[in-house]
């Protein structure tokens, strides 16, 4: 009486195993290249409609749309200082607006945040004060650590230092509010 055996054997377990990864490994870069294809054309329809749109609050319609950093980079958009780590900030300016605006992005998901008009700032930005405090530092030519104080419009007061590592800014006090001017009656 011959036995007859249930199962495979070894040799087509590892066969099997070793098609499957070379179809695995096949198929998962096509599915990824086509992820970041659908990405790009995501980014480019949000930028058709971003130069196309010429009222903010057309634009203000395109938050939570996906639009990749590196996109808005390549047509001409400019990185922007900001508060948050997390997020990216783009200094651009859309075709049918026409005005310079900042686009904030999400630095985990690539979508667009907000999207506001430019500000000016009233002051000196912190470079240029680091600039000049860097200019009268040198004049002084004192090797140790130096620590000039200046009034900002924005940051109020601050202390600028220089040691070994290079200048650092620190805010002393935030900047005294400006007075308001009484108010006037209406004229009848």
């Amino acid at each position: 009486m011959t036995r007859r055996r249930s199962g495979f054997t070894l040799v087509e377990v590892l066969i099997v195993i070793v098609v499957i990864a070379i179809l695995a490994a096949i198929v998962i870069p096509r599915l990824l290249q086509a992820g970041q294809e659908a990405r790009e054309n995501s980014s480019k329809a949000t930028f058709i409609q971003l130069n196309s749109l010429n009222t903010l609050e057309q634009l203000q319609t395109l938050k939570g749309s996906y639009l990749g950093g590196k996109f808005l980079r390549e047509h001409g958009a400019v990185k922007a200082e900001g508060d948050n780590p997390e997020l990216i900030y783009y200094r651009y300016t859309p075709t049918a607006y026409g005005r310079p605006v900042i686009i904030t992005i999400d630095t985990s998901y690539g979508t667009m945040v907000d999207i506001a008009p430019e500000k000016k700032p009233k002051g000196p930005t912190s470079e240029l004060i680091k600039e000049q405090a860097f200019r009268s530092i040198v004049a002084e030519s004192r090797p140790r650590e130096v620590d000039i104080v200046l009034e900002h419009p924005r940051l109020g007061l601050v202390q600028v230092t220089k040691d070994k590592e290079g200048l650092k800014m620190t805010r002393l006090e935030p900047p005294s509010e400006p007075a308001q001017p009484p108010a006037q009656p209406a004229e009848k």
